[in-house]
Protein backbone atom coordinates (compact mmCIF):
# COMPACT_ATOMS: atom_id res chain seq x y z
CA UNK A 1 0.00 0.00 0.00
CA UNK A 2 1.54 3.38 -0.72
CA UNK A 3 0.79 6.60 1.25
CA UNK A 4 1.36 8.34 -2.07
CA UNK A 5 -1.33 6.55 -4.00
CA UNK A 6 -3.47 6.96 -1.55
CA UNK A 7 -3.34 10.56 -1.63
CA UNK A 8 -3.26 11.06 -5.18
CA UNK A 9 -7.09 9.03 -5.22
CA UNK A 10 -8.14 10.89 -2.39
CA UNK A 11 -7.30 14.22 -4.09
CA UNK A 12 -8.56 13.31 -7.49
CA UNK A 13 -11.80 12.28 -6.20
CA UNK A 14 -12.26 15.69 -5.85
CA UNK A 15 -11.80 17.06 -8.91
CA UNK A 16 -14.77 18.07 -11.55
CA UNK A 17 -14.26 14.90 -14.08
CA UNK A 18 -14.20 12.30 -10.95
CA UNK A 19 -17.52 14.31 -9.80
CA UNK A 20 -19.06 14.01 -12.90
CA UNK A 21 -17.82 10.28 -13.71
CA UNK A 22 -19.64 10.13 -10.24
CA UNK A 23 -22.78 11.86 -11.01
CA UNK A 24 -23.04 9.70 -14.63
CA UNK A 25 -22.34 6.41 -13.01
CA UNK A 26 -24.29 6.86 -9.57
CA UNK A 27 -26.90 9.53 -10.18
CA UNK A 28 -24.64 12.14 -7.73
CA UNK A 29 -21.80 13.60 -6.41
CA UNK A 30 -19.75 10.95 -5.09
CA UNK A 31 -18.22 11.40 -0.78
CA UNK A 32 -14.62 11.30 -1.08
CA UNK A 33 -14.14 10.44 2.33
CA UNK A 34 -13.11 6.31 2.19
CA UNK A 35 -10.13 7.62 0.45
CA UNK A 36 -9.12 9.89 2.45
CA UNK A 37 -9.56 7.05 5.06
CA UNK A 38 -7.15 4.96 3.37
CA UNK A 39 -5.13 7.74 3.44
CA UNK A 40 -4.84 8.06 6.77
CA UNK A 41 -4.82 4.69 7.79
CA UNK A 42 -1.60 4.05 5.71
CA UNK A 43 -0.15 7.23 7.32
CA UNK A 44 -1.08 5.73 11.19
CA UNK A 45 0.57 2.49 9.69
CA UNK A 46 3.16 3.58 7.98
CA UNK A 47 5.54 2.46 11.06
CA UNK A 48 4.18 -0.61 12.08
CA UNK A 49 6.58 -3.71 11.46
CA UNK A 50 6.38 -5.86 8.83
CA UNK A 51 3.74 -8.80 9.94
CA UNK A 52 1.86 -6.12 11.80
CA UNK A 53 1.30 -3.80 8.90
CA UNK A 54 0.61 -6.78 6.77
CA UNK A 55 -1.75 -7.80 8.92
CA UNK A 56 -3.81 -4.55 9.27
CA UNK A 57 -3.53 -3.61 5.63
CA UNK A 58 -5.83 -7.11 4.70
CA UNK A 59 -7.85 -6.40 7.47
CA UNK A 60 -8.51 -2.82 6.27
CA UNK A 61 -9.16 -3.80 2.96
CA UNK A 62 -11.40 -7.00 3.99
CA UNK A 63 -13.48 -4.66 5.89
CA UNK A 64 -13.95 -2.24 2.97
CA UNK A 65 -15.06 -5.16 1.03
CA UNK A 66 -17.67 -6.41 3.14
CA UNK A 67 -19.03 -2.68 3.24
CA UNK A 68 -18.74 -1.51 -0.42
CA UNK A 69 -21.09 -5.41 -1.46
CA UNK A 70 -23.08 -6.13 1.78
CA UNK A 71 -23.57 -2.67 2.90
CA UNK A 72 -26.34 -2.00 0.82
CA UNK A 73 -24.45 0.60 -0.57
CA UNK A 74 -26.05 2.41 -3.91
CA UNK A 75 -24.04 1.03 -7.22
CA UNK A 76 -24.67 1.91 -11.09
CA UNK A 77 -27.04 -0.96 -11.22
CA UNK A 78 -29.31 1.48 -9.39
CA UNK A 79 -29.27 4.08 -12.50
CA UNK A 80 -28.88 1.95 -15.40
CA UNK A 81 -30.53 -1.23 -16.37
CA UNK A 82 -28.51 -3.85 -17.96
CA UNK A 83 -28.56 -5.11 -21.82
CA UNK A 84 -29.05 -8.92 -22.19
CA UNK A 85 -27.83 -8.31 -25.52
CA UNK A 86 -25.55 -5.02 -27.61
CA UNK A 87 -27.05 -2.65 -29.36
CA UNK A 88 -27.19 -3.47 -32.87
CA UNK A 89 -24.79 -0.90 -34.86
CA UNK A 90 -26.58 2.11 -36.47
CA UNK A 91 -29.46 2.34 -34.03
CA UNK A 92 -28.65 4.48 -31.10
CA UNK A 93 -29.94 7.75 -30.28
CA UNK A 94 -32.14 7.20 -33.78
CA UNK A 95 -35.58 8.01 -31.78
CA UNK A 96 -36.93 11.17 -32.83
CA UNK A 97 -37.31 13.43 -29.62
CA UNK A 98 -40.90 15.16 -29.53
CA UNK A 99 -40.98 19.51 -29.39
CA UNK A 100 -41.21 20.60 -26.40
CA UNK A 101 -44.59 21.62 -24.92
CA UNK A 102 -43.50 24.90 -23.74
CA UNK A 103 -40.67 27.59 -23.46
CA UNK A 104 -38.20 28.61 -21.22
CA UNK A 105 -40.79 30.67 -18.87
CA UNK A 106 -42.94 27.44 -18.79
CA UNK A 107 -40.45 25.47 -17.65
CA UNK A 108 -39.30 28.06 -15.13
CA UNK A 109 -42.84 28.48 -13.47
CA UNK A 110 -43.30 24.30 -13.35
CA UNK A 111 -39.52 23.63 -11.87
CA UNK A 112 -40.66 26.73 -9.16
CA UNK A 113 -44.01 24.95 -8.29
CA UNK A 114 -41.81 21.68 -7.91
CA UNK A 115 -39.93 23.38 -5.52
CA UNK A 116 -42.52 24.79 -3.64
CA UNK A 117 -44.05 21.83 -2.82
CA UNK A 118 -41.08 20.08 -1.97
CA UNK A 119 -40.40 22.76 0.83
CA UNK A 120 -43.81 22.55 2.06
CA UNK A 121 -43.61 18.36 2.02
CA UNK A 122 -39.89 18.98 3.61
CA UNK A 123 -41.60 21.54 6.50
CA UNK A 124 -44.40 19.56 6.95
CA UNK A 125 -42.28 16.28 7.89
CA UNK A 126 -39.99 18.35 10.45
CA UNK A 127 -43.23 19.50 12.12
CA UNK A 128 -44.36 16.10 12.85
CA UNK A 129 -41.34 15.07 14.02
Amino acid sequence: MSCRDAFDYAWHCHTPGAQWNAVYRQGGLRSCSELWDDFWFCMRTKNYGPEMRAEAIKEHFRAKEQEKYGGGKPSSEDVWESRSEPVKPGTAFRAPFPAPKTGDEGIEKLDLERRRKEREEMFRKEGKQ
